[in-house]
């Protein structure tokens, strides 16, 4: 099993912060652990095409196109399920909402779709 190196366009590190699984302590519910992972990353903008297929509500937030080697997340729901990714990048907050995991035997990679997380301050 090879993985992409992304030679041609390039990758950068960023780091991933996932949200652990959660569990019942007693009958009180405790949220699962942050955990931090670096990941190596291509990220490119929606283009114009990908964007005007989102519902107009959606058109107005920043969308970008992540592809990385190593897994990504989107939000699992069910007992044995997880919170979506997030990740940090240009001075933004950005939440992992749908992940294809491309498994060919040969270049297996992650393509996921991330949209800012709107601040209110």
């Amino acid at each position: 099993m090879l993985k992409p190196n992304f030679l041609l366009t390039n990758k950068m590190p960023i780091t991933i912060y996932r949200e652990g699984q959660g569990y019942y302590d007693k009958g009180r519910w405790v949220d699962g652990k942050v955990e931090e992972i670096c990941i190596f990353v291509n990220i490119q903008p929606y283009t114009m095409s990908k964007l005007m297929q989102l519902p107009d509500s959606e058109r107005t937030k920043d969308w970008y196109t992540v592809f990385s080697a190593d897994e990504i997340r989107d939000k699992r729901e069910g007992l044995d399920g997880w919170g979506a990714d997030k990740f940090k990048w240009n001075g933004n907050e950005y939440l992992v909402t749908r992940v294809k995991h491309y498994s060919m035997g040969i270049l297996n990679h992650y393509e996921a779709q991330a949209v800012r997380i709107e601040r209110t301050t």
